[in-house]
């Protein structure tokens, strides 16, 4: 069965999930039912996934946790990122001469390890308003 989200296989008799797309999933599990975050009624348990690679690629300044193709924002990116644990890299799909303008407001702090690579000022902008703080850093590590 294909997934667009997900490449999965088996190696023995646990499954194998290779992410491809960020989301919240659930999952089936097969635990016993005094697991704490296991529903024992469904036998599944929800999980924010977060691939290490996060594509930026749509201008919107939205975080309406819609991670779909063509709709991850760089807000929803930094988001996700300060949700995981692990160092990120936050990349962008964009046509030529995008610009993300920040109609939510100041982008969140950037509170995890990430490296955001852009394709460079002539190719994309962020924000257009200079009182607005682009990126706000919080974290040991961040390479823009």
């Amino acid at each position: 069965m294909s997934n667009p989200y997900a490449d999965i296989t088996k190696n023995g008799e646990a499954p194998i999930v290779t992410l491809v797309q960020p989301g919240l999933w659930t999952v089936d599990v097969a635990l016993s039912a005094d697991e704490p975050d296991l529903d024992p009624l469904n036998n599944q348990s929800s999980f924010l996934i977060i691939p290490e690679a996060l594509v930026v690629d749509t201008v919107n300044d939205v975080y309406n946790s819609d991670y779909a193709t063509g709709d991850l924002s760089l807000r929803e990116a930094i988001e996700l990122a300060n949700n995981d644990a692990y160092e990120n890299t936050i990349t962008f799909n964009l046509p030529t001469n995008s610009a993300i303008a920040l109609t939510s407001g100041e982008l969140p702090a950037i509170v995890e390890d990430a490296i955001i690579s852009g394709p460079g000022s002539q190719e994309l902008s962020v924000g257009d308003d200079p009182a607005v703080t682009i990126f706000r850093v919080n974290a040991a590590s961040v390479e823009i």
